[in-house]
């Protein structure tokens, strides 16, 4: 399993400072430019962030959250997708 914050709006020292103060440790990726956004953009809303987006061991969409996660939330769609066999397609 694996998280990855992907940044839309802020440039890099405050992505960093973002993450420092909220105790973050995965990896974010720099999107200002838009092209990861873009790429899901099937999934995500043209507008309104946060949103978390779980992909599943195939690497498609599996659920989607807007706004805040709650923990709760999160532990409960991740087992979910976790419990789901990989496909070959």
């Amino acid at each position: 399993m694996r998280f990855v914050g992907v940044n839309v709006r802020d440039n890099p020292a405050a992505a960093i400072a973002f993450e420092d103060s909220y105790g973050i440790t995965y990896p974010s990726i720099d999107d200002r430019k838009g092209k990861t956004l873009l790429s899901l953009a099937d999934h995500l809303p043209g507008a309104g962030v946060p949103v978390t987006l779980l992909l599943d061991r195939d690497g498609r969409p599996a659920a989607r959250v807007l706004g805040a996660v709650q923990e709760s939330t999160l532990t409960a769609l991740l087992d979910t997708v976790l419990a789901e066999p990989a496909t070959s397609s």
